[in-house]
């Protein structure tokens, strides 16, 4: 009876854990913070617009100037922007 418990409970934890796996936008906020190395961490970027009206976006904020704070979401599709002609 206890073998068959244990099987049970195994088999229940891996059925979650692969769940989790293919559908990582289900997983509670504990099970995302508690993975190593998860897709989806945030990464902090930082958007501003220059004198000459030129935009730029990078890892470190300007010296000086307004800019803005953008959170990129590893993991996830980003779709460009639409080119001007």
């Amino acid at each position: 009876m206890k073998r068959l418990a244990a099987v049970t409970l195994l088999f229940v934890v891996v059925a979650v854990v692969a769940f989790w796996w293919r559908h990582p936008d289900q997983q509670p906020s504990w099970v995302a913070e508690w993975i190593p190395n998860d897709d989806r961490a945030v990464t902090v970027m930082y958007r501003w617009q220059a004198a000459n009206g030129q935009w730029h976006i990078s890892d470190q904020p300007p010296a000086q100037g307004e800019f803005e704070v953008v959170e990129v979401v590893r993991g996830t599709n980003v779709v460009s922007g639409i080119a001007e002609d």
